[in-house]
């Protein structure tokens, strides 16, 4: 089950037209895993190395993610299946920086 948060708002331009705004679309741990098809143990290591960054924390501590990262996990995952290393993947995301 998908709980990524996924909607639209109307917002009114000053005019009596309202505009579609996208809101961002955020998801848990468990649903970046879920959607991805990475284990908990490969999400936490690719955390603590720096390839994968959480997009925000919730009040509770949850760690959030948007949809630019969760491209960043399908890139990481495609290239670990070509063989690349994670030096590599690294310099290729330019996050050469650690947490």
């Amino acid at each position: 089950m998908d709980n990524a948060l996924d909607r639209t708002t109307s917002i009114t331009n000053g005019t009596d037209e309202a505009t579609e705004h996208p809101i961002p679309r955020f998801y848990m741990s468990g649903d970046l895993r879920a959607a991805t098809g990475l284990s908990r143990t490969q999400l936490d290591y690719y955390l603590r190395e720096g390839l994968v960054r959480a997009t925000a924390r919730t009040e509770s501590g949850y760690l959030l993610f948007d949809e630019d990262e969760r491209d960043v996990v399908d890139q990481i995952i495609a290239w670990r299946e070509e063989g690349i290393g994670l030096r590599e993947i690294r310099q290729r995301l330019h996050r050469e920086d650690r947490p």
